[in-house]
C-alpha cells in the first residue's frame, strides 16, 4: 500500500484517514528519522503538556523532561 494521495492544504475527513496517511509516510523512514521526529514532536508539544499539568494539577512536567 503506497502513502494516500492527499493535495496540500486539503482537509482528511477523520483521525482514521490521517492515521493511515501518517504511518504510510512514516513507514518509509529510517528508524534514526522516525526518532528524531518524534522527539522533534515531544519538544513541541511539551510548552502545551506543561500548561495543562499546571491547570490540572496532573503529571510531573519535571519527570517528563528528563525523559
Amino acid at each position: 500500500m503506497g502513502t494516500p494521495e492527499i493535495k496540500r492544504g486539503a482537509a482528511m475527513k477523520d483521525i482514521d484517514e490521517y492515521e493511515d496517511f501518517l504511518n504510510a509516510k512514516l513507514d518509509l523512514w529510517s528508524p534514526k528519522q522516525r526518532f528524531a521526529f518524534a522527539a522533534a514532536m515531544a519538544e513541541r508539544w511539551f510548552p502545551t503538556y506543561r500548561k495543562f499539568s499546571a491547570a490540572e494539577q496532573f503529571g510531573d512536567v519535571a519527570v517528563l523532561r528528563r525523559i
